[in-house]
This record gives C-alpha cells, sequence and structure tokens, in this order.
C-alpha cells in the first residue's frame, strides 16, 4: 500500500556486438486492401493522381481521406464526400483502390497497397510493439525485447534481456516495458548510448510487491507550446492482479498509485491532464475511466462495456477511443469500436465508430483515423474518427495478418504485430 521505490542499475549494452537474430527485409503484397473506399473527402473536380491523359484511366468518382478544400459562396469549407480523379484504380500508386489514396512510393497491384514484413520473431510470438522515428521495437513472451533500424535489416536484442516482457513504450531517448515474470517495469534510458541505465520499478519501500501483473504501459505526450509549453516526463502502468494505476517519473522516483480497487484494468492512455484505462470488469462487464496526473478524483466516463481492450487518446485530446465486446478466444466474437469526447458531462453516450468485427485487439489514432487490428477476422481496419462514412480494411489475410493484435501508426504508416506468427508487418495508411 505504500510508495514504491526506484531501484537503479548501470546496464550492458547493445550495439555492434549485440547478436544478430534475424535479417533479411522482405516485401510482399500478403494483406489485401479493400477497394471499398473510406469515408468522406473534398470534392474539386482535381485530378489526384496528376494524371491528365491516360488512355488506361477511368473517371471515377469515390469518397477518400483527403481534407476539405472546396468552399461555398461565403467562403465556408463544403464537404460533399465525393472526389473525382483520372486515374486507373487497379495500378495507380496515387490513387490506389480509391481517388487519393498514395502508396507512398511503392506499387499499386490490383487495387492494393502491398504490405511489407519488417520483423520476424526467432524465439517466438510478438507481444508488444512500439516505433520511434528510426526503430521499431517489440517483445517477444519467450523473453526478450528486439528491435530493427526502419529501413534496415538486422535485428538486435535490446539490454537487459528479461524474461516474459510484455507491453512497450518508446519515447524519443527512452524505452520502457513491463515483465510479468519478474513482476517489473524497466526504463532503458538512451538505448544507443552505451553509457546508458536501467531503471526498474518493482518494490514498496515496506518490501511488499509494488507490481505483480503489469499489463499495460504509457508515456507522457509533448505539451504543445499553447498548452503552456515544456512535457511532463511520467510512465505509467496499469496492474492487472493488483487492481492498480501507477505513475512514476522517468528521471527516477517513487511511484504514485493514481488509482486502486480497479476489477482487471487492462490498457492505459494519457494526455496532457488525465490517465485514462479500462477495466475488464468483473464477469466481463467493465468500464472506461479516468483520473488526473499526479492524482485526484477516479471518475467512471462510460459503464457497461464487455470486455474492453485497447484505449487511445487522439493527437488533439479531444476524444478517447476504445474497444468493447472483446474476447479473442471465443468464436464468434463481434465487438464495436468507441468513442467518447474528453469532457463531456456523466452520463454521455459513446458513440459507436464501428461494429461487426470479429476480436479487436489493438487501437491506435491519429488527426482523422482511428485503426484497429481484428484477432479472429484477421484484419487491420480504418475509420474516420467523426464516424463519417464507412470503415477501410487496410490489411487482410490468414498468413500474414495472423491473429493481429498490437497497432501503432507513425509518419502516415501503420505497424502491426501477429501473434499467431510472430510477425511485424507494416502498411501505409
Amino acid at each position: 500500500m505504500g510508495r514504491t521505490y526506484l531501484s537503479r542499475a548501470r546496464s550492458a549494452r547493445r550495439g555492434a556486438t549485440g547478436a544478430v537474430l534475424w535479417s533479411g527485409l522482405a516485401l510482399v503484397a500478403a494483406c489485401k486492401t479493400t477497394t471499398t473506399p473510406p469515408p468522406i473527402a473534398d470534392t474539386q473536380g482535381d485530378d489526384a493522381s496528376g494524371t491528365t491523359d491516360d488512355r488506361d484511366a477511368t473517371t471515377v468518382t469515390t469518397t477518400n481521406e483527403a481534407s476539405t478544400s472546396a468552399q461555398d459562396d461565403a467562403g465556408a469549407a463544403v464537404d460533399t464526400g465525393t472526389v473525382t480523379c483520372i486515374a486507373n484504380l487497379t495500378d495507380d500508386p496515387k490513387n490506389c483502390g480509391y481517388c487519393g489514396h498514395s502508396c507512398q512510393g511503392g506499387t499499386c497491384t490490383a487495387g492494393l497497397c502491398p504490405a511489407a514484413q519488417i520483423a520476424q520473431a526467432t524465439n517466438g510470438s510478438v507481444q508488444g510493439i512500439a516505433v520511434d522515428d528510426t526503430h521499431v521495437f517489440w517483445t517477444s513472451p519467450s523473453g526478450g525485447i528486439f528491435d530493427r533500424a526502419l529501413g534496415g535489416t538486422a535485428m538486435t536484442g535490446v539490454l537487459p534481456q528479461t524474461p516474459n516482457p510484455y507491453a512497450i513504450a518508446v519515447t524519443a531517448t527512452n524505452l520502457f516495458w513491463t515483465d510479468l515474470s519478474t513482476q517489473s517495469v524497466y526504463e532503458e534510458v538512451n538505448p544507443d548510448n552505451s553509457s546508458g541505465s536501467t531503471f526498474v520499478w518493482s518494490l514498496a519501500p515496506d518490501g511488499s510487491v509494488g507490481a505483480a501483473k503489469p499489463v499495460a504501459i504509457a508515456v507522457d505526450v509533448p505539451q504543445s507550446p499553447d498548452a503552456g509549453g515544456g512535457a511532463m516526463s511520467n510512465v505509467y502502468w496499469v496492474d492487472a492482479e493488483l487492481g492498480t494505476v501507477n505513475q512514476a517519473p522517468q528521471a527516477g522516483g517513487n511511484v504514485i498509485v493514481l488509482a486502486r480497487n480497479q476489477a482487471q484494468p487492462q490498457a492505459i492512455a494519457v494526455d496532457l491532464d488525465h490517465v485514462y484505462w479500462v477495466n475488464g470488469g468483473s464477469g466481463g462487464i467493465g468500464t472506461v475511466n479516468s483520473v488526473p496526473i499526479g492524482g485526484g478524483t477516479v471518475t467512471t466516463l462510460a459503464t457497461g462495456q464487455s470486455k474492453p481492450v485497447g484505449i487511445a487518446v487522439d493527437p488533439s485530446y479531444t476524444h478517447i477511443y476504445w474497444i468493447s465486446g472483446v474476447n479473442a478466444h471465443d468464436q464468434p466474437s463481434v465487438s464495436s469500436v468507441l468513442s467518447l469526447a474528453i469532457g463531456a458531462p456523466p452520463g454521455t453516450p459513446p458513440t459507436v465508430l464501428a461494429s461487426g468485427y470479429g476480436s479487436p485487439m489493438g487501437i491506435a489514432v491519429d488527426d482523422e483515423y482511428v485503426y484497429w487490428t481484428n484477432y479472429t477476422d484477421g484484419t487491420v481496419v480504418k475509420t474516420r474518427t467523426s464516424g463519417e462514412g464507412a470503415p477501410y480494411t487496410l490489411a487482410s489475410g490468414s498468413t500474414n495478418c495472423n491473429n493481429p493484435a498490437a497497432i501503432v501508426v507513425k509518419d502516415n504508416t501503420v505497424y502491426w504485430a501477429n501473434q499467431g506468427n510472430g510477425t511485424i508487418f507494416k502498411v501505409p495508411n
């Protein structure tokens, strides 16, 4: 019940002497995208491909993800939900599958942007993934934390190697993960610097257990200048066995227990002011909750959620997103993706953005879209954060979307981990 303390130890470092456990970047058109266009677009009749004379092209009108730029007579933005392009949607890499959908330098085949396999775990499946500007990191439940440079070929082990790493997060300089066997939360400072250190949060000052089953982790996001400037530097995690939500300074220090007596907390996210998490609940009926950073009153934002997993906050800090109705090992398992405005009055019902999917697991969000993986369906899907239009399947296929779970979106690219075959894939968003 007391505040936990931080133990600090110097760590061995990975680098040129680290074992290369995987090599060979494989680019494959494995997971196919649908030709059904995603929602809402701008409409000016422009040729999104820049093609004005292509005898093989067809003039088509579709919805797409482009931002609205048309204006009415008063100069107000108008969004009719359609865009016209002159393109062959089956092979135009700038209009692949629908107008304005770019394969970002890749080819377009049969209306599909090819997915790329970027990692294959050699010691079991992939549990969690994190991506920074230069590397993709992942955990393997059979032991080990690994990374690979984006655009590189070699897989390298991150030290220290813990026996059962689970959730993982990354900042511009530091790497964080939880381990279920050691019942600890780790921070690797400057993972590309041999003089880095490892911080471990595990025990309370009285010697009692401070982490038993830390299943999800999050780190502070940079604070914008108009929000006060300067970023906080905390790490947060939920413990499913102890029923706690926790906070600790990244620079080292005591753990603050933000919430206790939570029923099976499963996922966590943060904005500039609050920590958000989902509780699996007793009997599979859970809740969505929040608490101020640093501590305060715990607020229940949504009740009656069926086995909720995954939670995310959009970059503008206006809404939270989560998945409800999940049991990845029961079939059929039909679930929904939901959103709720931050600061909405108590009792405000969440908005259902999408439903009817088999076992959604991981969730991520950017400025326009929310993305999620469907474990039993074997798909990666996106839909607009506004809820307008229909969801769009980015990737599918039993081989290369094999029980997809953890998902990250960064720099117009979606990354996901396949638990079924231990691979990590990416595709243009």
